[in-house]
């Protein structure tokens, strides 16, 4: 961070006396941060799940998560890690904590557990994983995640600006019930108190919720070492783990690092702000090497008697059925056909078009001629094809060819959104068609949180501003956290209107 941004930050914690020390801070959160001295598996308390409608709630975030990538359906992968998702579970203190792993088709390494208490591995760690063990270290991290209630912060920081929102109209209320006694008055005080709100919520985005999530990776990270100790895991799977890890990160920075730079030409104080913000928003993972660093400390700290190697007692140190997974000639296929997704998308991204229908056209072989990612990819590729063609039989030809890819899209049981935005963006049927078919994938994806805002894009974007504005209010009110998206994209559609 940069001096102007480090003072900006300084200057934003000023205004608030209340966090302006690491006590503050810590003084207005639960007591998620508060020190424990011991293993943090022992700090877990047993819940009562039954409580919740569980299966409910799964479902709700799967379909979400469908509207912001693709989900594989591949069962033989889902099955196997669900086994090894049981293991983690069965030695943590809370073995009837729900939870449930699903693919995603992402090549790079990500992974991540929601509040449904899913949690979604990608591809590219499947494929890239040297052994099961480094699995279990994914999986008992995620894991941790749900077992620590981490995700209780969220619902946290979405109160604050669900209060904020409830504030605004309530004054909003007062002022027009006091017109006539001293509504001018009344109004600038209340603008005053929103204003003092908006900065509190601002600094707990942009500096206490990172802070709070860079604890959340280090706890998650020890409760996995709790596990594999449980599992008699070596700590090399652990430390392997890492190392992937920082090779990625470094990778990731070379891209960065030749990634266009973006330059910051508003001095004002506001962008000043918005600028630290932004960049204190960024740091919400600790580096890989640090995390390793501390997992070295408490392992020594807990379990330094048991630093030689374990063996199960079986005798293996690597079972067998990652390598079964990864040579069966379903997830070989599979595999082939989702890197030729990707290189039709790839080859899309150049305005290669012929390159990306040939590759699309090879990803929707089986086993995956079925699923989202491949024909999403042919129908955006065919969309492109339509137009370069001058023969009426080849026009007719890609016309059925279209249609009947958006019939098997339609038709799909696990649906991504994303081929919803290519038939929206690309495609000539008529606005109202495309509203009718915008509700019914609303309710497809179970009017998941984060489609609100594309809802209301979309209306904007159609000239429908009304709409589109009514919708934002709505959003603002049942998904906060996309407060900002929702109404900054109604705002478009009313100027250009």
């Amino acid at each position: 961070m940069n001096a102007r941004h480090a003072a900006a930050a300084l200057l934003l914690l000023g205004l608030l006396g209340c966090a302006s020390t690491p006590d503050g801070i810590k003084n207005i959160l639960p007591d998620a941060l508060k020190k424990d001295e011991r293993p943090v598996i022992a700090q877990i308390v047993s819940t009562d799940s039954k409580e919740r409608n569980w299966a409910a709630e799964s479902e709700a975030d799967l379909f979400s998560r469908r509207v912001s990538e693709y989900v594989v359906p591949f069962l033989p992968a889902e099955r196997y890690l669900n086994e090894l998702l049981d293991r983690v579970r069965k030695a943590s203190p809370v073995p009837e904590l729900p939870a449930k792993v699903y693919l995603t088709s992402k090549m790079s390494l990500a992974a991540d557990s929601t509040e449904g208490h899913n949690i979604y591995i990608s591809l590219g760690w499947l494929e890239s994983v040297d052994s099961e063990e480094e699995l279990l270290v994914l999986l008992a991290h995620e894991f941790g995640h749900l077992a620590l209630r981490h995700h209780d912060s969220d619902g946290f920081f979405n109160a604050q600006k669900r209060l904020k929102i409830l504030s605004a109209f309530i004054m909003s209320t007062a002022n027009q019930n006091s017109a006539s006694v001293g509504a001018d008055k009344l109004s600038t005080k209340n603008k005053r108190v929103l204003n003092n709100q908006e900065i509190l919520i601002q600094l707990m985005d942009a500096l206490v919720h990172p802070m709070w999530k860079r604890e959340q990776e280090v706890a998650a990270d020890k409760f996995a070492r709790d596990i594999l100790s449980k599992l008699q895991i070596s700590a090399k799977a652990q430390i392997a783990f890492f190392d992937r890890l920082a090779k990625d990160e470094e990778q990731v920075a070379l891209a960065k690092k030749d990634a266009p730079v973006k330059v910051d030409t508003d001095f004002t104080l506001g962008g000043v702000l918005q600028s630290a913000l932004d960049e204190l928003k960024s740091y919400q993972h600790p580096k890989a090497e640090d995390r390793a660093n501390e997992i070295a400390e408490y392992a020594d700290k807990f379990y330094s008697e048991v630093r030689k190697e374990p063996k199960s007692s079986s005798g293996k140190l690597v079972p067998k059925g990652l390598d079964t997974l990864r040579k069966s000639p379903q997830f070989v296929s599979l595999q082939k056909n989702y890197k030729a997704a990707l290189e039709a998308e790839s080859a899309y991204g150049n305005e290669d078009y012929e390159l990306a229908l040939k590759k699309a056209r090879l990803a929707v072989a089986k086993p995956t001629e079925n699923h989202a990612y491949p024909l999403t990819e042919l129908l955006k590729a065919l969309l492109k094809e339509g137009p370069s063609l001058k023969a009426p039989r080849q026009i007719a030809r890609n016309r059925k060819e279209i249609d009947d890819t958006w019939r098997r899209i339609a038709r799909l049981e696990e649906r991504s959104w994303t081929s919803y935005a290519v038939y929206f963006d690309n495609t000539s049927d008529s606005l109202e068609t495309k509203q009718k078919v915008l509700e019914e994938s609303f309710r497809y994806f179970r009017e998941a949180p984060v489609l609100q805002v594309h809802r209301v894009t979309y209306y904007s974007k159609w000239g429908n501003s009304k709409k589109a504005e009514e919708l934002a209010g709505v959003c603002a009110m049942k998904s906060p956290e996309y407060r900002d998206l929702c109404h900054n994209a109604a705002k478009k559609g009313s100027r250009k209107s």
